[in-house]
């Protein structure tokens, strides 16, 4: 049940996420490496995702929260909510 949450998230963050408009060149490159982190994440089957891909998703959304904090705080609540969720996992 928490892993189909936590993919429910990943999935509704990559549609934010593919909604972020910018012209910033360092942003749409953390909204790049965030979405081919999940879409990664995601085409493995429940309970079959290698330790270490969801290592590095983990570490790319840390990385990425103060990034999105001041223009899309929607997208930064997203990321924490997917973090809580990968914590609560023991992830």
């Amino acid at each position: 049940m928490a892993e189909e949450n936590l993919r429910r998230s990943l999935e509704q963050l990559r549609t934010r996420l593919g909604e972020v408009e910018t012209e910033e060149q360092a942003t749409q490159q953390k909204v790049d490496s965030l979405t081919d982190h999940i879409q990664d994440l995601l085409t493995h089957h429940e309970g079959d995702v290698p330790p270490e891909k969801h290592r590095r998703l983990l570490d790319a959304l840390r990385g990425s929260v103060e990034h999105f904090e001041i223009n899309h705080p929607v997208v930064t609540g997203m990321i924490n909510n997917v973090i809580q969720t990968m914590n609560n996992l023991g992830i």
